[in-house]
């Protein structure tokens, strides 16, 4: 029978496991995984209780998996060779950047100046290339409509992104357009009381910083009128190279 080992790294001792057995010492873990004659893992957790660090005992293909503080998952392989970015491409994984959904409904009432979506932020990495996805559900006004961009703090070397709105209470698309550059809005007046937009793109950034979803009328009658961002709305990136 297999028995999987493991010493808290302070200095504390040593706990012998069966194959399929747990034992638990401070903040590790050690499973064996019950196969005899093949090692199990450590699970390290946070002072939290959070998944910190996963580890293979042995020299196998897998050595090491870690999750940043920022959610970023690192697999360290043998040699310590780090598979992570456009390594996770070439073997068919992909980072997840973020999926954020509104959680509230947001009114821009009387204004054409575009207004960040409370919810639909994203923090991105300098130098990597991301997917872009958003589903925008709106309620609006026939004689103010909508528009919508993408924007955020963090800079882009190359942008493409196209926005669709399409109407509800009046179906059939209402218009289009593509942008190559952030801040670039594409609205539509008379959007009925009802329309969705779908934004999809893709961007290599180079700086830090945020993507995020804006909105506002796409025109400004005097009269008090609003366009409404919908609970349920969302942003979805991915990291692809």
């Amino acid at each position: 029978m297999f028995e999987g080992r493991f010493s808290h790294p302070g200095g504390g001792s040593t706990v012998s496991v069966a194959g399929g057995g747990d034992a638990i010492a401070d903040n590790e873990v050690l499973r064996g995984n019950g196969t005899t004659g093949v090692q199990g893992s450590v699970v390290t957790l946070s002072d939290t209780g959070g998944l910190q660090n996963v580890s293979a005992i042995d020299s196998g293909s897998f050595t090491n998996m870690s999750i940043s503080a920022s959610g970023q998952v690192n697999i360290i392989g043998p040699s310590a060779t780090v598979i992570v970015g456009s390594n996770f491409v070439d073997l068919g994984w992909y980072r997840g950047t973020g999926f954020f959904r509104q959680g509230s409904n947001q009114t821009v009432t009387n204004s054409t100046t575009l207004t960040d979506a409370t919810n639909l932020v994203i923090s991105v990495a300098s130098g990597r290339s991301y997917t872009i996805r958003a589903e925008l559900f709106f309620t609006t006004v026939n004689t103010s409509g909508v528009k919508v961009a993408i924007s955020g703090t963090a800079t882009h070397s190359n942008i493409l992104y196209d926005v669709h709105i399409m109407g509800v209470s009046t179906p059939g698309i209402l218009t289009a357009g593509r942008a190559t550059a952030k801040d670039t809005a594409v609205g539509v007046t008379a959007s009925g009381t009802a329309c969705y937009a779908f934004v999809t793109g893709c961007t290599t950034t180079s700086s830090t910083g945020s993507i995020t979803i804006q909105f506002a009328q796409n025109a400004e009658t005097g009269a008090a009128e609003s366009a409404i961002l919908l609970r349920g709305s969302y942003i979805e990136l991915m990291d692809i190279a």
